[in-house]
């Protein structure tokens, strides 16, 4: 089965791809690959040569584990079609990526899926870990769920409940929930497909289900305010946005 995951960059979680089950095949990064965003990627690049940790790419991450990479404009997806075929890719995994039209994933074998910050239904959209924060929930966890035209609503394959810590940063919420977490659940729902093993949900049709879109964080007091965030949890949001230190 061989695999591909379209991205929008390099984290923690995208470095591990090549250990994955069945056959990790290529990376496609879907972007905004404007002059000034190719010049970024390019002085990365050149940076990593040095500084190969702190300024790597996936680019250059693919280069290192023999993956094919693909740069696609964010505004011509109907490329990631033809990168597909041209890999003869089985299936896709999209992470922390723009919208993927699933019309152009149709003739994967074995499908498409996602990973979600989130316990979905819940806290669909671009930003589940800010507003999970602003209506102060105490579990969280992380949803793999097939892809469907709307977003984030597809059936669930596997979902993973922990308990949200408190004063932590962004990026350490995000490697909890993605890296530790996450690339696990991942890994599992591969497996299971693979083996012809997958059990899937569909999601309850929650239409006051908590959305979760992108843009709103220069309005966090007001939103605080809106919801009713009390003193703790202001503090675990200030820790969240970087406004107090760990």
């Amino acid at each position: 089965m061989r695999i591909v995951m379209i991205t929008a960059g390099i984290d923690d979680l995208v470095r591990q791809f090549h250990t994955m089950p069945a056959s990790p095949i290529a990376i496609i990064e879907l972007d905004d690959w404007s002059v000034s965003k190719r010049i970024k990627h390019w002085v990365r690049s050149v940076l990593g040569l040095v500084m190969k940790r702190r300024f790597d790419s996936v680019k250059s991450y693919c280069r290192k584990h023999d993956l094919h990479y693909f740069a696609v404009d964010r505004h011509n997806k109907a490329e990631i079609e033809t990168r597909l075929r041209e890999v003869s890719a089985g299936m896709v995994i999209t992470y922390r990526c723009p919208i993927v039209p699933t019309r152009y994933l149709q003739s994967l074998e074995n499908g498409s899926i996602n990973l979600h910050s989130s316990l979905l239904p819940a806290f669909r959209g671009g930003d589940p870990l800010f507003w999970q924060l602003i209506h102060g929930v105490k579990e969280t966890g992380v949803t793999v769920h097939r892809l469907v035209d709307e977003v984030d609503a597809g059936p669930i394959l596997k979902q993973v409940k922990v308990r949200r810590p408190r004063k932590v940063s962004e990026q350490a919420l995000a490697r909890l929930l993605n890296v530790e977490i996450g690339f696990a659940a991942l890994c599992d729902t591969v497996q299971a497909v693979r083996d012809d093993a997958v059990e899937s949900v569909v999601q309850p049709a929650q239409v006051d289900a908590v959305k979760a879109p992108n843009g709103e964080r220069g309005m966090w007091r007001e939103l605080a305010d809106q919801h009713g965030l009390d003193t703790l949890g202001r503090e675990d949001l200030e820790y969240f946005l970087g406004l107090r230190g760990e």
